[in-house]
């Protein structure tokens, strides 16, 4: 009789050669997602080592400055940034202390050289320690303190030191807006000319509340000109509206009937 090729039934057993055909297809399909996931994981870019460690509450001791931006002033003459949980700052909670020698709890975050304090939301996470010494407000050019131009992104603080990875970058764009309009510290991801990488923190037009103008452009390549200072210890590159463009291309320039007063100062009462 002519042979006939094995008939399939699903309730029993594979035939040999169904078997090995149907493994050695999952092998090489497996040897190929796992190919594929790799160079995925090779080609994405090192998101750093910023770190945040919500898993211990810390002390830290120094002295409160609110200007520029609320921070914390330590012994040595470092300073950490001082933000709230979530997408907020805490001026109204820290505002009482400026200038004052103080005890403060919360949750770390660094990345590199710039520190910065997560205040836990507990009503005594900040308190005074009477007698402790207050050193004289310090501020100081960086170099001849002459401007600068840099050439970098505008990052929101708080998600660039730890909270997220990546914290910049178009994909992080609408989360940096949303954290910067709540108050979170603007810092400007770039080398400085004579300094190297400092990560200073931007004030535009004297305030740490961006405009909206400059609110468009964070999470993309700018160029900014200013002037480049210290204060208690923090880098802060100091520009206006018209300092800043996009790499290529200037930022728009919107009508002054775009500007509402009542809606700035608000922001400027929560913001950082």
């Amino acid at each position: 009789m002519p042979s006939r090729p094995p008939l399939y039934v699903g309730y029993l057993r594979l035939p040999e050669r169904h078997r090995r055909f149907v493994v050695g297809v999952a092998v090489v399909f497996v040897c190929l997602l796992a190919a594929a996931g790799g160079g995925v994981a090779l080609s994405q870019r090192d998101p750093g080592d910023a770190v945040w460690d919500t898993g211990m509450e810390r002390t830290w001791t120094g002295v409160v400055r609110m200007e520029p931006y609320p921070m914390l002033v330590g012994d040595d003459g470092s300073a950490s940034l001082i933000v709230g949980m979530g997408k907020f700052a805490v001026r109204d909670r820290v505002a009482p202390f400026d200038g004052m020698a103080c005890e403060v709890r919360g949750f770390a975050l660094a990345r590199e050289h710039r520190r910065m304090i997560e205040l836990s939301m507990d009503d005594d996470a900040i308190r005074a320690l009477p007698g402790a010494p207050v050193p004289a407000v310090e501020t100081a050019p960086v170099g001849a303190g002459e401007n600068v131009v840099v050439i970098g992104e505008i990052v929101d603080g708080k998600c660039y030191l730890g909270a997220m990875k990546p914290g910049d970058g178009k994909a992080h764009k609408a989360c940096a807006v949303l954290c910067i309009s709540g108050g979170l510290p603007p810092l400007v991801a770039a080398d400085v000319p004579g300094a190297g990488r400092l990560y200073p923190l931007l004030l535009v037009d004297g305030a740490a509340v961006l405009p909206g103008r400059v609110l468009e452009v964070v999470g993309e390549p700018v160029r900014i000109e200013g002037r480049l200072l210290v204060r208690h210890g923090f880098p802060v590159l100091e520009t206006s509206v018209g300092g800043i463009s996009r790499v290529g291309r200037s930022v728009r320039q919107s009508p002054p009937a775009e500007r509402d007063p009542g809606r700035d100062e608000g922001r400027a009462g929560t913001g950082g």
